[in-house]
């Protein structure tokens, strides 16, 4: 019984910790996410502008740079987009693992209790017949005597 209640206890604030810090990770991820797509396209926007300053370079060099900065920008944005759904699904991923270790937790709690319930009234059914054998035992003892004594 001593050692369910700290357990108990333990997982009450399991739950409560993960139920806690169940948004925090999606947040951090959306954030991560919004600032470096802005950190990208302000890269972007510098090529652009580089680009666009050398007015020795021909137009058409100019756009042929302007094309592929455009494509490598794109390419990083689904990049990150990629990454961010990848951490996503990890964080679920690990939050439906963590709130199935606490069931399993709770369970075992559960299991824990009940088996030392069941060994709590195994004892007190053994000490009850171990009484009645005793008590047996001495009705034998004290009729065989009253035999002795009669005879």
């Amino acid at each position: 019984m001593k050692k369910i209640i700290p357990l108990g206890i333990g997982v009450c604030f399991l739950s409560l910790s993960v139920h806690a810090d169940e948004l925090m990770p999606e947040q951090l991820i959306q954030k991560e996410y919004k600032e470096n797509k802005v950190k990208i396209n302000e890269i972007f926007q510098d090529k652009i502008q580089k680009i666009t300053a050398r007015e020795s370079l021909p137009e058409r060099m100019r756009q042929l740079l302007t094309d592929q900065a455009s494509e490598v920008r794109m390419f990083d944005l689904d990049t990150l987009q990629k990454k961010a759904e990848m951490k996503q699904r990890h964080v679920m991923e690990r939050e439906k693992l963590k709130e199935d270790l606490r069931k399993d937790a709770e369970n075992r709690a559960r299991w824990l209790f009940g088996s030392e319930k069941k060994f709590e009234k195994n004892k007190l059914d053994r000490k009850d017949k171990e009484q009645a054998v005793i008590e047996e035992a001495v009705q034998k003892d004290a009729a065989s005597q009253q035999d002795k004594i009669e005879k």
